[in-house]
């Protein structure tokens, strides 16, 4: 479904403010002052909803360094990815954007619908970034984004890792790395830059089923929550970087303390249980993870069950298996192996 609005009243002058900060953004995360536009060629995410279009109008006066990419996958009929498909096309030639294709099949997956459709729309961008020799990947996530994924992180949970929140930047296959230069715009910022242009937006009916948990949460509390504690949107931005600090400490401790307690094929009981109980979970964390198991599945519960153990006064052997990984504990060593 196509939207547009008409702006009301003289147009928002602070637009081309904010136009030129997530300019100035995009280049921060792509390398700075160090590096020519030249060398910063980057892929622009870009579904046709509000976000990626606000993204792709603020970086297409730069159209020689970019490129913008739409996915076509299979969590709606066919028929309508085609139809948006072709609005991608008719926005990008408006704008003087070049437009690359993908196409990808989540479904046979099974499982998380969700998740598999987000592996694969992220592999997609990797390799058409890969072929069109961009560096960067750029999705249009704004602060309520971040409000959303911290909502959802607190009910899971999660520990500071988690609540890190969407990162500005991160790794997305060797030699491209995903950036999102929007995370200081409100969603009523972005929607003031496409509605300014005139063009139009896709809505994703998907975005409105109350069945998707995010969805419910866009819908029915973050208008809430935002509406009784206005700012909060942007303050998340600036606290999901202070618990990134505090996780990117543990998570050095933890490396330290893995090098120091290793004995041969495990590490020393002793040396773990006199470390600080957050540095020892994050270290356990880590090293059912580097075994082979996928991070998000390796509960919080099974790994303060693991540090209960190493931490009580019996020796006789003990196991767990989770994910794939066995770990066992003896009178004076852990051990963590992939199962096979």
């Amino acid at each position: 479904e196509l939207a547009t609005e008409n702006p009301d009243g003289a147009p928002d002058l602070h637009l081309p403010a904010l136009k030129r900060s997530v300019v100035a953004l995009w280049r921060g995360l792509t390398g700075g002052s160090g590096r020519t536009d030249a060398r910063r060629r980057t892929l622009i995410a870009f579904s046709g909803g509000i976000d990626s279009t606000a993204l792709l109008l603020c970086l297409a006066p730069h159209a020689e360094y970019v490129v913008a990419a739409h996915v076509v996958h299979d969590h709606r009929p066919i028929e309508e990815g085609l139809q948006d498909l072709e609005h991608a096309r008719t926005v990008c030639r408006t704008v003087g954007v070049e437009l690359v294709e993908g196409h990808v099949r989540a479904r046979p997956d099974g499982g998380n619908y969700e998740a598999a459709a987000r592996v694969r729309r992220l592999e997609a961008l990797a390799s058409l970034a890969q072929e069109r020799g961009c560096g960067f990947v750029a999705t249009g996530h704004q602060a309520q984004d971040q409000v959303e994924t911290l909502l959802m992180r607190l009910a899971r949970g999660s520990g500071p890792a988690g609540l890190r929140g969407i990162r500005p930047r991160r790794r997305l296959v060797p030699g491209v790395d995903l950036v999102r230069p929007m995370l200081g715009l409100s969603r009523a910022q972005t929607r003031a830059i496409v509605v300014e242009s005139g063009l139009k937006w896709i809505e994703d009916p998907t975005n409105e089923d109350p069945a998707q948990i995010r969805a419910a949460l866009r819908r029915r509390v973050v208008p809430e929550l935002l509406a009784l504690l206005p700012g909060v949107a942007e303050r998340s931005v600036e606290r999901s970087q202070f618990w990134g600090e505090i996780d990117r400490h543990l998570r050095r401790q933890a490396r330290q303390l893995i090098v120091h307690a290793q004995r041969g094929e495990g590490w020393s009981r002793d040396l773990l249980t006199r470390a600080d109980p957050a540095v020892r979970w994050t270290a356990l964390r880590r090293l059912i993870s580097d075994a082979g198991a996928v991070r998000d599945a390796v509960a919080f519960r099974t790994v303060r069950e693991i540090d209960r153990a190493l931490t009580d006064a019996r020796g006789h052997p003990r196991q767990w298996t989770l994910a794939g990984v066995v770990v066992v504990l003896d009178a004076e060593l852990l051990k963590v192996r992939r199962i096979g």
